[in-house]
């Protein structure tokens, strides 16, 4: 991003406003529920595909 979405951000929750979602226009601290459930749905998906992934290339050694 460019700039910030938002200037008023609270210090326990900086994180939230660094990972911006460009199919949501975004941060995740502004997504509502059902959009954050997507994000976590999609990162365990990845997580999944990227042991499994891991587990391959440790296996052909």
């Amino acid at each position: 991003m460019e700039e910030l979405p938002d200037r008023v951000i609270p210090e326990y929750r900086w994180m939230g406003h660094i990972w911006y979602y460009s199919q949501y226009k975004k941060v995740f601290n502004k997504l509502s529920e059902k959009e954050k459930e997507g994000v976590r749905k999609q990162g365990a998906g990845i997580k999944k595909s990227l042991r499994k992934k891991i587990r391959e290339i440790l296996e052909s050694r």
